[in-house]
C-alpha cells in the first residue's frame, strides 16, 4: 500500500509540475520573454505598472506626450515588476517598438 501511494504522489507531483507552465503560457505577461512592446503599453495603459511610478489610461498618453514618459522609463518599469529581462534594457529594436505603439496610443 505504501508503494501504491507513493507512486500516485509521484505522478500528481509530475502532472502537476507540467500544468503549470501550460496554464503560464496563455497570458503572454506572466513571460519574461513573450510580453511583446504592443502587450507592454497595453498593460501600461491599463494599469499595471502604476505601482512602478507609470500613469495609467489617459494620464499615460499625455505623459508620454510631454516627454515625462520615455519607452525606457517604461521599459525599466517592467523589468523592475519582473514582467521584462534586464537586458531588454539595451534592445533598441525592443525600445523602438514600445516608441511606436506608444505613438500609436497616443494618435487613437
Amino acid at each position: 500500500m505504501k508503494h501504491q501511494l507513493w507512486g500516485f504522489g509521484l505522478s500528481l507531483t509530475i502532472l502537476g509540475g507540467f500544468t503549470l507552465p501550460v496554464l503560464a503560457q496563455d497570458d503572454p505577461l506572466n513571460q519574461l520573454q513573450d510580453i511583446t512592446p504592443t502587450d507592454l503599453v497595453s498593460a501600461s495603459y491599463q494599469g499595471r505598472f502604476t505601482d512602478f511610478g507609470v500613469p495609467r489610461h489617459h494620464a499615460l498618453t499625455t505623459a508620454f506626450k510631454s516627454g515625462t514618459l520615455s519607452p525606457e522609463s517604461l521599459v525599466k518599469s517592467a523589468i523592475e515588476a519582473g514582467r521584462l529581462a534586464p537586458e531588454t534594457i539595451d534592445n533598441q529594436g525592443y525600445l523602438n517598438a514600445v516608441e511606436d505603439s506608444l505613438d500609436n496610443l497616443t494618435q487613437n
